[in-house]
């Protein structure tokens, strides 16, 4: 087994903890020359995010999911379940660049919740008191 990262709401996180992971619609822009239309599957992160990748991936996170409270999760997947090509991704937020060409990759199969582990809970709120 490999290990990735992934990043949700907490309130996602009580679900998927018990439940797992289902793969959902991927559909990134600069993606579109690969998958038209977006993928079904789960995105998972090859490295650790670190710096300003990590906290611009926070933001985002509070900004597309409308929760200010966000897991930071640790996953193992076996290589058979990821589509066979790593896709690179540039990290916006409004005008703010937070990454350029971070290597992610696609679980078509989904995540077993045996197969995830919670690293951090960042509360966007208490941080910025």
């Amino acid at each position: 087994m490999k290990i990735g990262y992934h990043y949700t709401s907490l309130e996602n996180w009580e679900i998927i903890k018990k439940n797992g992971i289902r793969p959902y619609l991927i559909d990134k822009e600069e993606w579109h020359h690969i998958f038209p239309g977006g993928v079904i599957g789960v995105w998972i992160w090859e490295d650790e995010l670190v710096g300003s990748s990590h906290v611009g991936n926070i933001l985002y996170q509070v900004y597309s999911k409308g929760s200010p409270k966000i897991a930071k999760i640790k996953i193992k997947y076996d290589e058979d379940s990821i589509l066979p090509i790593s896709v690179s991704h540039n990290g916006n937020v409004g005008a703010w660049s937070y990454h350029h060409g971070e290597k992610s990759i696609i679980s078509v199969s989904g995540v077993k919740p045996e197969n995830l582990s919670l690293i951090k809970i960042y509360d966007i709120v208490k941080l910025l008191k």
